[in-house]
């Protein structure tokens, strides 16, 4: 056993003066020394004497410190620390340290002379302020005299929001509010064992605890306190199970706890509750034994102690469980009594008294009195009729049954005679009228039968029994004169009846007796019964058969039964009679108005059925012995004829007659006459239509076809006819429309061509013949205007067509006629046919053709065709028509609105294409150098090629084409001529200067040309050309610079004598373009100190030293010009362009020194036609030779051009 000793802790608290404003915060330390596993250090507060512990925590490092965040005046006191343990399952405490005080103070209420602080509530409860926040962390001890004096963190020092605004409530003594008290129950009034519930509710929320107190007006002391937590002002203060010492006043007030001082609010306004406490009543009945027979009177009595105003006193009935108020009645001298004067069933069941009353408005019942049975019993027989049934009795609101033990006719005889019904005829036993649903209320009843009511015969007593409803009693009871009438039917079908027959009766009393019974026949009501036959229990019919009926069994029947009763013998009244007839009917005739009994459908035919006298009226009967068809006739004198108006396949084969007549109700039939035969014959075709197909006869109910030997026209003439189908076009063997399935019926048919039906022909007889169904024959008929519309279709793809052309119709018979047919085209419906061939059989169409069609083709065709009968002519309708078009277009027109067939680039161009009016509609092809370049609708015949804004693509030669659809295929006209489009572009003319005002230069001087052109195609290039007369043609290129170029010339000498031009070239969509050449300027060199001109083309020349010289080679020249001249004009022009082209295309490099004009020059010196040149312009976009020498500047000798070509 280890002793421990715990040593006392230590506390500190902070702040260390212990004082602390409400709800400043404030910690409590406790130290202890003593560490033990699962050690805690307790933190207890000392209030008015009671010490509580108000924290606890697990010590880890020796010391815990227990914070309170928001103070509050219950926080207020005298606090210690203990340490706590647990060794081997004992709890031990170390001593208390020493107290420490902390003080909740109230500054603001003394400041404010509003008494003591009950609250100082946080969370701006009264609404945030709207001003600055000027104190935080307020420290007062509680004795200060303002809060200014409280230490503080200074003036407007803070790190709050408004949200955060403190308050105060305040009690002065006596201030405090007066509360209200409500009652939660609906009435003031209670009984013993109930609850009153009180609302409490203080007028204002004081943000603190508040203990409410309930108080009654039979104590001093309050009854019941409850204490409420902040913010809440109200409680519910309920008094549980109250008793009549409740009953009284009752009030509450309110307690607050301030910091120092307790404030008790003044009472409530009372509310005053009342306990009602009733006794239970008294019950009594008369008869004292509860026990009432139906209809008898019986009366409850009710008795109370406890008597209130207005009260009374209520009979209440029990029944099933249910409890209903039936009867009420104030009361007067403290009883009621309630009079039943006839009892009903419903009255049945257990009664009980209750008091009632009201008191401040709520009804208030006493308990029940004790129970009070009455039984209201009877008797009643069910499942039959008002005198026989089940026996039931009625006991304690149950219906119950009787069980059959020791049950007789002396018992039977007691309840007939309570029931009124007389005596008993039986006492059924075993549930025969079904088994009772209720309780078996009797048993082992023993009546001696001079009872009044069954009640008072013997028994086992009440529900006592040893039974099941399988042996419930019944009774049958009858009064002198009230037994059933006897019922009599014929069990037989009919009250006739033939000879040999046997007839039965029933007789049958009208209930069950659950009795024997005997059963008497009588005939004619007289004499003895001629049959008599007895029944036991539980029958109540019997049959009586009289057998082999014959004249003398002819009469009227009638039956009775007995009954032997307990004392008496009870005889039923005799039935109603039922003759009896015997009948017996003679075989008929029968005979047909054509001994032969043939006869064609369509035809009529009678047949007559008579019988000898015997019954009058009477009805007869044509049987068709070989089908169903029946037909019923009166008779008229025992005689009826039939017809059959028109005959038909149905009514081929035997008949017989048989005559019907009704006896008694009953209908008889005689025996069937000897049969007559009916035969039918019919001719229909098959397989084609009505009027056309197999020829099959009908002979005695078969279908069968007609051999083709010896069939000709005449044979099917009288086919057509009979059927109403006009002539025979055709009379085909050989089964064409098939082979027939049935008998070969007819064969070697020889008919003139007059006989009315094919039967009337001569033949080898019915079902006599040589052939097979191969050979079966068939016609071919057409009634005047019957003959088929012919039908004309196009064999070619479309109804329009190009002279020259062939055009194929097909023309067909809507059917197969087989023989020969004529078939005939016409146009336009009119006139002769164009076109006519025969067809050979089986053909049904024909193709008609037509060869190089031209325009006067055009037009509406059809057909119709023609077949021979035998003595006419049959032509069929004209088909309906095909409209043909032959279309020729003519050649369109093409018109430009370029001059001259040129067209400057950037202009508007228009083409149009126009044809004259011939077909509605179209479209016009614009065609290109021979390639489709646009398509345009045709409006007016006419389409217009709009180009706003022409390029050097726009170039070439132009055709029109018109095109349209004629009938669903496309028609192209011929193309109209070239016509030429030539696209050109105009460059502004240039401007050339020389830096030589005058002119003339000395040999070794330097000059500069410029060339410039007004702004139009930027990064062109400019050429110089030079044309020296002392050395050729030169040209030089710069390019061209804010559309200007300068060319330099340094240390000129006599071969920059001569003329000088300008020329702008530009490349514009791809195109090389040359501006006209600019004026000419000339240039003079000379010798230093030498007066010598040399000018330029204006010819004249001025000649110096060299004069003679210069005259003689320009004499050699023209003499070699000359020679290749005349060698040159020998090439006819076709051969010169080409050379000229070929040389051109070769050079690589345009020659700008050569103008358009040097080229005409090198055209005109080549015999090149005027029309060539223009065709060469257009081909080279007007370039001119072409020369290229990289060794020194470019250059282009004219004398050069012509040598090379």
């Amino acid at each position: 056993m280890h002793e421990v000793h715990l040593q006392k802790p230590n506390i500190s608290i902070s702040p260390s003066t212990g004082d602390v404003t409400k709800g400043q915060n404030f910690s409590i330390t406790c130290r202890s020394a003593s560490l033990h596993p699962n050690g805690t250090l307790n933190l207890l507060q000392a209030t008015g004497g009671a010490v509580t512990t108000v924290r606890s925590q697990s010590v880890g490092n020796g010391s815990v410190t227990f914070r309170f965040p928001s103070s509050v005046f219950s926080e207020d006191g005298s606090y210690s620390c203990q340490y706590q343990t647990q060794v081997s399952g004992r709890t031990i405490n170390s001593s208390l340290s020493d107290p420490a005080q902390i003080t909740v103070t109230d500054v603001v209420c003394r400041q404010l002379g509003c008494g003591a602080a009950v609250s100082a509530p946080h969370g701006a409860v009264y609404g945030k302020g709207s001003g600055p926040i000027l104190l935080s962390d307020v420290g007062c001890t509680g004795g200060e005299t303002v809060l200014s004096q409280c230490p503080n963190r200074g003036w407007r020092s803070h790190n709050c929001t408004h949200g955060q605004d403190t308050s105060v409530i305040c009690f002065d003594s006596g201030f405090i509010g007066k509360p209200s008290i409500s009652l939660l129950s609906p009435y003031p009034t209670f009984i013993p064992g109930e609850t009153p519930r009180f609302s409490c509710i203080a007028p204002s929320s004081l943000y603190t605890t508040i203990d409410f107190d309930l108080n009654h007006s039979s104590s001093e002391n309050h009854i019941v306190t409850q204490r409420a937590g902040s913010p809440q002002t109200s409680v519910e203060l309920t008094v549980s199970n109250v008793d009549l010492s409740h009953q009284g006043s009752y009030s509450c007030q309110y307690r607050v706890q301030g910091r120092t001082t307790k404030f008790t609010s003044p009472h409530s306004n009372p509310i005053t509750i009342t306990v009602v406490h009733l006794q239970k009543p008294n019950i009594s009945i008369s008869p004292s034994t509860g026990d009432v027979t139906k209809g008898q009177n019986f009366s409850i009595t009710c008795r109370s102690a406890s008597l209130h105003p207005n009260g009374k006193l209520n009979l209440l009935q029990s029944t099933g469980g249910a409890v209903s108020t039936v009867r009420s009645q104030s009361v007067g001298n403290g009883s009621v009594t309630f009079r039943f004067p006839s009892s009903v069933f419903s009255e049945d069941g257990s009664y009980s008294c209750q008091y009632q009353t009201q008191v401040s408005r709520r009804t208030i019942n006493s308990s029940l009195s004790d129970p009070a049975q009455i039984t209201v019993t009877d008797l009643r027989v069910t499942g039959g009729d008002s005198c026989a049934g089940r026996v039931e009795v009625y006991h304690r609101g149950d219906w119950g049954t009787v069980c059959d033990d020791d049950w007789g006719l002396p018992d039977a005889d007691v309840v007939c005679r309570q029931l009124g019904c007389g005596a008993a005829v039986s006492a059924p036993h075993g549930e025969v009228y079904g088994q009772g649903s209720g309780p078996i209320l009797l048993d082992n009843v023993g009546c001696t039968g001079g009872e009044t009511v069954l009640s008072q015969c013997p028994n086992r007593g009440w529900r006592i029994h040893n039974c099941n409803h399988g042996e419930d009693a019944s009774v049958i009871c009858f009064n002198s004169g009230t037994l059933g009438k006897a019922i009599l039917s014929l069990v037989s079908d009919y009250p006739s009846s033939l000879p040999g027959e046997s007839v039965t009766f029933s007789c049958t009393s009208p209930s069950s007796l659950y009795t024997s019974i005997d059963f008497d026949l009588y005939r004619s009501s007289a004499g003895k019964p001629i049959m008599t036959r007895r029944v036991v229990s539980p029958q109540t019919s019997v049959e009586l058969t009289v057998y082999n009926m014959n004249m003398s069994h002819q009469g009227s029947y009638s039956c009775q039964y007995r009954v032997q009763g307990l004392t008496r013998n009870f005889t039923s009244l005799r039935s109603d009679s039922i003759s009896i007839t015997v009948v017996d009917l003679q075989t008929p005739n029968i005979s047909l108005s054509d001994s032969s009994g043939e006869v064609t459908v369509g035809h009529t035919i009678q047949i007559t059925c008579s019988t000898v006298p015997q019954y009058p009226g009477g009805t007869f009967l044509l049987l068709h012995l070989s089908g169903a068809e029946r037909q019923w006739m009166p008779a008229t004198s025992h005689t009826a004829v039939f017809t059959l108006p028109a005959v038909n396949y149905s009514h081929d084969g035997n008949y017989s007659c048989q005559f019907s007549t009704q006896v008694s109700s009953r209908t008889f039939n005689s025996l069937n006459s000897s049969s007559a035969r009916v035969t039918v014959i019919d001719l229909r075709l098959q397989e084609g239509h009505v009027c056309a197909g197999r020829v099959e006869v009908y002979y005695r109910r078969d279908w069968g076809t007609v051999c083709e030997d010896g069939w000709g026209l005449p044979d099917a003439d009288v086919v057509c006819r009979q059927l109403g189908c006009g002539a025979a076009v055709s009379a085909p063997g050989g089964a064409v429309y098939g082979q027939g399935s049935g008998p070969i019926l007819l064969d070697n048919v020889g008919c003139s061509g007059g006989e009315t039906v094919l039967s009337q022909c001569p033949s080898r007889g019915w079902r006599s013949h040589n052939c097979s169904d191969g050979q079966d024959a068939s016609v071919i008929c057409l009634s005047s205007g019957t003959v088929g519309k012919a039908v004309l279709s196009l064999v070619t793809d479309y109804p329009s067509f190009s002279p020259g052309e062939s055009i194929t119709f097909n023309c067909t018979a809507p059917s197969r006629l087989y023989t020969s047919i004529i078939f005939e085209l016409y146009r336009n419906s009119a006139g002769n046919p164009i076109v006519t061939q025969r067809a050979g059989s089986p053909n049904t169409s024909v193709e008609l053709s037509i060869s190089n069609l031209d325009p006067s083709h055009q037009g509406s065709y059809s057909c119709q065709y023609r077949v021979q009968g035998r003595t006419q002519t049959f032509s069929s309708n004209h088909s309906d028509s095909i409209n043909i078009f032959v279309v020729v277009l003519e050649t369109p027109r093409i018109t430009t609105t370029a001059p001259n067939g040129e067209v400057s680039r950037g202009q508007n161009l228009q083409i149009t294409c126009s044809t004259p009016s011939q077909y509605p509609g179209g479209s016009f092809h614009l065609l290109l150098s021979g390639s489709k370049f646009q398509s345009k609708l045709a409006i007016n015949h006419v389409a217009i090629f709009d180009f706003s804004y022409v390029d050097f693509h726009h170039g070439g030669s132009y055709r029109c084409q018109y095109q349209t659809q004629v009938a669903g295929r496309l028609f192209k006209s011929p193309e109209t001529q070239s016509v030429p489009i030539a696209v050109k572009l105009v460059l502004h003319k240039p401007i050339i200067s020389l830096d030589v005002p005058s002119g003339e230069l000395a040999r070794g001087d330097s000059f500069t040309v410029t060339c410039s052109t007004a702004p139009q195609y930027p990064d062109g290039t400019f050429y110089v050309l030079h044309n020296s007369l002392n050395n050729g043609s030169f040209f030089h290129s710069e390019p061209a610079h804010n559309h200007t170029a300068f060319f330099a010339f340094a240390a000129v000498d006599r071969t920059h004598a001569g003329d000088y031009r300008c020329q702008y070239q530009a490349v514009v969509s791809g195109q090389q373009v040359y501006s006209p050449e600019s004026d000419v300027v000339v240039l003079a060199v000379k010798e230093k100190n030498q007066s010598v001109s040399v000018l330029g083309n204006t010819g004249k020349i001025a000649i110096g030293v060299t004069g003679g010289l210069f005259l003689a080679i320009v004499l050699g020249s023209m003499i070699l010009v000359c020679k290749k001249y005349k060698r040159r004009e020998t090439y006819d022009a076709a051969t010169r362009g080409t050379l000229l082209n070929t040389y051109l295309s070769a050079q690589g490099q345009p020659c700008p020194g050569l103008s358009h004009k040097n080229i005409d020059d090198i055209y005109t010196n080549t015999a090149i036609t005027s029309m060539e040149r223009t065709s060469f312009r257009e081909a080279n976009h007007k370039e001119t030779i072409y020369s290229n020498d990289s060794s020194s500047s470019h250059h282009c000798n004219q004398d050069t051009a012509y040598e090379s070509y």
